[in-house]
């Protein structure tokens, strides 16, 4: 991710998952990077609960949740299949 850092690509899928912990994505620099490199669409995975844990991926999470922008894995299989 930081050598990322300047570029940007019309779609950024983040990939944040782990096993636990939010790790070197809860920085605030990095993940500044992370979610401001998409020039149209920004697709992130993750567990939830977990970046929950996080108070900046909390208000990113939350204000998607607000907007309808969140999509549980099963509802988003659906979506792809119809």
């Amino acid at each position: 991710m930081d050598a990322f850092q300047g570029s940007e690509k019309d779609i950024i899928m983040l990939n944040t998952v782990r096993t636990s912990g939010v790790g070197f994505i809860g920085e605030k620099k990095r993940l500044n990077v992370a979610i401001t490199r998409a020039k149209r669409n920004l697709i992130i995975v993750g567990n939830e609960a977990v970046l929950m844990t996080n108070p900046h991926w909390n208000f990113i999470l939350s204000t998607c949740k607000a907007n309808k922008c969140c999509f549980d894995v099963q509802v988003f299989e659906k979506m792809c299949i119809m």
